[in-house]
């Protein structure tokens, strides 16, 4: 689209036609393009107004719950000193984002309930959807209660598929489950076929990392922290939820 300002103009059959409309949320936006052969072709929404449609149509696909729709890096609100330690390494991360997808360059976040964890991680994910990348969000017991109800419809692997497509995964209150012999084995799946196809995953978890190393694998989570990935502890004294924001 050719750049436009204020007084920007183009003719059309030797009628000058003005190149910007009002949007009502967004103020003057483009109104039209010029095609190929020099055509004026209407912008049938505000481009700004489109962009922010789409976004919301994938966050809706993402699975992540409707509190944390909004949590971005930026509104992570940071009162302690390792709030801007955890930040950092999430913006690091960002920073870096397409040769960390392209490098399944997954994060281990564990700490407290309330801390901030799943906060970064929908922040980092928020990112990634909006470059438009697939990104979705599941919690342990949701994924496991999705395989047990396609049990004599589908393949686990069919069920699988979709958690393990995806271009950015979040993983989230791993360790918390019964610990059954099938739920350690669909999450080894999941887990394992992401880092054979180098898709990025976030692992949350309130247990401390022994235990989810007992829990997951010693080899779970050395492939984890394959290639850049990092173990990131959430050490705080206070809950966000008891006081503190995030």
């Amino acid at each position: 689209m050719t750049s436009c300002n204020d007084n920007t103009q183009v003719l059309f059959n030797g009628r000058p036609v003005h190149y910007w409309r009002e949007c009502p949320v967004h103020g003057k936006v483009p109104a039209s393009y010029v095609g190929v052969y020099g055509d004026i072709w209407p912008i049938d929404e505000c481009p700004k107004c489109k962009e922010q449609r789409l976004m919301e149509e994938r966050l809706n696909g993402s699975m992540i719950p409707k509190r944390f729709r909004n949590k971005t890096l930026d509104n992570f609100q940071v009162t302690e000193k390792f709030q801007q330690f955890v930040k950092t390494i999430a913006q690091d991360y960002v920073a870096d984002l397409e040769n960390n997808i392209a490098n399944g360059v997954s994060l281990v976040f564990l700490g407290p309930c309330g801390t901030g964890k799943t906060h970064l991680a929908c922040g980092i994910a928020h990112e990634a959807i909006s470059r438009g990348r697939t990104a979705l969000f599941v919690s342990v017991s949701t994924l496991i209660r999705k395989v047990r109800a396609s049990w004599g419809t589908k393949t686990e692997e069919e069920t699988l598929k979709v958690f393990t497509d995806c271009d950015f995964l979040i993983l989230d209150e791993v360790g918390i489950q019964a610990g059954t012999e099938n739920e350690r084995n669909i999450l080894f799946d999941v887990l394992n076929t992401r880092y054979a196809d180098m898709r990025p995953t976030i692992v949350i978890s309130n247990l401390k990392l022994v235990e989810l190393t007992n829990y997951l694998g010693t080899r779970i989570i050395d492939r984890l922290s394959e290639n850049g990935g990092q173990v990131v502890p959430f050490k705080g004294a206070k809950s966000f939820r008891q006081g503190a924001k995030a």
